[in-house]
């Protein structure tokens, strides 16, 4: 499972999360949070449309849904920021991706693992402009804070990925000599817990199909 994959599937445990907090600011009944909510269910529709490989509908899919819908905003920003950045639109890239991060840091708090997610993207986004000294930056930060989350399962896969990360962007900068043996060793284990924890392509495609489809 590529990278582009996993941030499809964080994206909707972001929304999920944002669905889930957004009920119970508002006092509402637990029953409501479902996938065929208009949100979710089009939030889903636009991932299955990016795994299919129609980048036009997923992306007008949740440019609709960021500025229509706050329960999946911050899912759908990390989404389309994500895609930009595929595609070379960095720009307008890191602007999804910063306020994927502001709306996960205000409902989360800056040391939640919840921020590690959108934090990774735009450290990905720097690296790919060669913005080597952000995407540092960012990525060290997501180390600290799994550090403090040492007991969640998602903080070992976060830590993973940023470690080899900084491996990465400290090898393209010809300086090994910064690269430990724990970072030397992050990105088999990232290979590792991404097995481990995630479901498979076809599994997770299965799964969005049956979300956007259920009735609203």
């Amino acid at each position: 499972m590529n990278r582009n994959t996993v941030t499809l599937m964080l994206g909707c445990v972001s929304a999920i999360a944002g669905v889930a907090f957004m009920l119970m600011a508002h006092d509402e009944d637990a029953h409501t949070v479902q996938t065929g909510n208009t949100p979710m269910s089009a939030f889903c529709e636009a991932m299955l449309a990016k795994e299919n490989g129609n980048l036009i509908k997923a992306e007008r899919l949740w440019r609709e849904s960021v500025q229509r819908s706050p329960t999946t905003e911050a899912g759908s920003a990390l989404c389309l920021g994500g895609l930009l950045r595929d595609e070379g639109r960095f720009v307008e890239a890191e602007k999804f991706l910063k306020l994927a991060l502001d709306i996960d840091t205000k409902l989360f708090g800056q040391d939640s693992v919840e921020v590690t997610t959108p934090t990774c993207e735009l450290a990905a986004l720097y690296e790919q402009e060669g913005k080597f000294q952000l995407a540092q930056s960012l990525l060290t930060q997501v180390i600290h804070t799994c550090a403090k989350n040492s007991k969640r399962k998602d903080a070992a896969l976060q830590s993973a990925y940023a470690m080899s990360s900084l491996a990465r962007i400290y090898e393209v900068q010809g300086h090994s000599e910064l690269i430990t043996p724990a970072l030397k060793k992050s990105k088999m284990e990232y290979k590792r817990l991404l097995q481990a924890t995630n479901p498979s392509p076809r599994d997770f495609k299965l799964s969005l199909a049956r979300a956007s489809k259920s009735p609203n």
